[in-house]
């Protein structure tokens, strides 16, 4: 997780910023790209490029929880678990940004 975070795009960081900070609230795609700004179909992009990455790099797992419904529509969200660990490669991250 931490590894996917800290190599991850900007993109990915903000969305799994995001979904960390609403950890249990299943959402459309569109709601979670309404509320980090991005234009339809940037979400599916990120998922897209960091699914490419994921099955080489980490077993294709995922930070995240997706499932489509029956009316087709996808839905995403993060566990406690999950965003748990973001929080704490966010940290770790800031910390070594920081300068003494």
């Amino acid at each position: 997780m931490a590894a996917g975070y800290r190599d991850g795009t900007e993109l990915l960081r903000a969305l799994l910023d995001e979904l960390a900070d609403t950890v249990g609230q299943r959402r459309t795609f569109r709601a979670v790209e309404e509320a980090l700004g991005w234009e339809r179909g940037r979400l599916a992009s990120v998922l897209g490029g960091y699914a490419s990455s994921a099955k080489s790099k980490f077993g294709g797992r995922r930070p995240y929880r997706l499932v489509c419904d029956g009316d087709e529509a996808w839905w995403v969200w993060m566990d406690e678990e999950r965003a748990a660990a973001v929080r704490g490669a966010r940290f770790v991250a800031l910390d070594s940004d920081m300068v003494l």
